[in-house]
This record gives C-alpha cells, structure tokens and sequence, in this order.
C-alpha cells in the first residue's frame, strides 16, 4: 500500500506540468496531497484545518488567486 501511494505522489510530482495553469496545477497538487493526509489522518486535526494549510501553500507556491480553490 505504502508502495503504490509513493508511486501516485512520484508520478503528480514527475508527470509534465508545463501545459498546466497555475490553477490546474494547484488543484492537482491539493488532490495529491488530500489523499495522502487522508491515509495518514490520524495526524490531521480536521478536515477545514487541512483545507485551509492547501490553500495557504498553494498560495504560497503558485501565486494563484482565491477562485481557483474548491
């Protein structure tokens, strides 16, 4: 299991991302990382928490405006 989730976070991480906007690929990354915290949620405090620290380095990384999050 451990080695199939690798295999997804190496595989968003290494798949081409320069036809991407940054919106796009904002969301890809939130997704990604939305599943492994969900696999290790017993660290997670709670779903809006996790919600908002996507946002913020999302924000942080990818300068992308506040529409583009779910």
């Amino acid at each position: 299991m451990k080695l199939l989730l690798a295999f997804v976070v190496l595989y968003a991480v290494l798949d081409p991302i320069d036809t991407l906007t940054p919106g796009e690929n904002c969301e890809m990354c939130q997704i990604v990382l939305r599943t492994v915290f969900g696999h290790f949620s017993a660290n997670v405090p709670s779903r809006k928490k996790l919600v908002n620290q996507l946002k913020h380095e999302c924000k942080r990384h990818f300068n992308v405006s506040s529409e583009t999050f779910f």
